[in-house]
C-alpha cells in the first residue's frame, strides 16, 4: 500500500511539474516594481539605501520571514510558503531578506518568482530553512561557504513541517548548532534557462511519500490582482505577476520613502536586535547592537543582481 501511494505521488508530481511550467509560461501582463510599493507601503516603511536601493521594513518588529503568519504547503513548484498577510504574495516570493541589527528584517525587492527564497537543510527527521541573502545565487547558498548566523535557521521535525501551526513545534534556537551538524543541504533545484531565475524547491512530495507520510499536493492558480493567498479544494490561489526588470539606479521610486538613517551593514544575529535603540538627533553613527552574538558574520553582502 505504501509503495502504491509513493508511486501515485511520484506520478502526481511529474504531471503537476509540467503544469507548473505551463503556468509560468501563461501570458500575463508584466507589471513594474510600483506594485510592490503600493502593496507594502501601508504595512511598513520604504527606505533608500546606497547599497541595496529601495528596501522595505515591516512595521511589526517581531516579524520574521517564513515564520510569522504563514505555513508551508506542497505544490508543483516544491515547498511553497503561504502567507496570511494581504501583502504576502510579494516579499516571500520575490527578492531577498537580511537581518540588520538596527532595522531588523529588511526586504530587498527582486524580479524573479520562487515558492520561497530560502536555502534548505534536511535529514530523515528534520527540515530546516533560512532566507537567502541579497546578492547570493543558489549555487553559493548551497555551498559550504554560505554563512548566516545560527539563529537565522528554523528547524522542525519533518512530521510537523506542513502543519499550519508548525511555529509551536520549532526546535529551540539553542539546538541549532547541533541540528546544523545533523542535517545536510537539500539540493533539490528547479532550473530555468537563466540560472538567475532558478530556485531551490526544498523537500518534495515524493520524498515524504517514500517515508510513508502522505501530503496534499496543491495546484497553483494565478490570481488576477494582488491580495491574500487562499487555499481550498487542492488549489492554492496566489498572485504571481511577471515583474519588469530594472538596472540599479533606474528602478521606479516609491511614492513615499525616507533615506536610510544609517547604512544597512553586515548581517547580524537575531540576538543582537536593537528594539530599544532609536536614532538620536545629531548622531552620525549607527548605534552599536546590544548583546552581540559570537556568530555575527564578518562578511559583507553585495547588492542583489537584477
Amino acid at each position: 500500500m505504501k509503495t502504491r501511494h509513493a508511486l501515485f505521488f511520484v506520478l502526481a508530481v511529474a504531471i503537476l511539474t509540467v503544469s507548473a511550467n505551463k503556468i509560468i509560461a501563461q501570458s500575463q501582463e508584466t507589471v513594474s516594481a510600483k506594485v510592490f510599493y503600493e502593496a507594502l507601503s501601508p504595512f511598513g516603511q520604504w527606505m533608500y539605501d546606497k547599497t541595496y536601493g529601495y528596501v522595505w521594513t515591516p512595521a511589526d518588529k517581531k516579524f520574521r520571514p517564513y515564520y510569522t503568519n504563514g505555513n508551508w504547503v506542497m505544490t508543483e513548484y516544491g515547498s511553497t510558503w503561504v502567507s496570511t498577510y494581504p501583502w504576502g504574495w510579494a516579499p516571500f516570493h520575490y527578492g531577498r531578506w537580511l537581518y540588520d541589527s538596527f532595522y531588523h528584517w529588511v526586504w530587498v525587492p527582486g524580479t524573479t518568482w520562487a515558492p520561497a527564497w530560502v536555502v534548505w537543510r534536511t535529514s530523515g527527521e528534520y527540515c530546516g530553512w533560512t532566507p537567502i541573502t541579497p546578492g547570493t545565487n543558489i549555487s553559493v547558498a548551497m555551498g559550504p561557504s554560505y554563512y548566516v548566523p545560527d539563529d537565522w535557521w528554523l528547524f522542525v521535525q519533518r512530521k510537523y513541517f506542513l502543519s499550519r501551526e508548525f511555529q509551536s513545534r520549532c526546535e529551540p534556537v539553542r539546538n541549532n548548532p547541533d541540528l546544523l551538524k545533523k542535517t545536510s543541504v537539500n539540493t533539490n533545484t528547479h532550473t530555468e534557462s537563466s540560472y538567475e531565475e532558478s530556485y531551490l524547491t526544498g523537500p518534495l512530495a515524493n520524498q515524504f511519500a517514500r517515508t510513508g507520510q502522505n501530503v496534499t499536493l496543491y495546484a497553483i492558480k494565478k490570481m488576477a490582482k494582488p491580495g491574500k493567498a487562499t487555499v481550498g479544494n487542492n488549489e492554492l490561489s496566489l498572485y504571481m505577476p511577471a515583474i519588469e526588470k530594472w538596472e540599479k539606479g533606474n528602478e521606479p521610486k516609491p511614492a513615499k520613502f525616507t533615506n536610510a538613517a544609517y547604512p544597512i551593514g553586515k548581517i547580524s544575529a537575531l540576538a543582537s536586535n536593537a528594539n530599544t535603540i532609536q536614532p538620536k538627533a545629531g548622531t552620525s553613527k549607527k548605534p552599536a547592537a546590544k548583546g552581540k552574538s559570537k556568530t555575527t558574520s564578518t562578511k559583507k553582502t553585495v547588492p542583489q543582481k537584477k
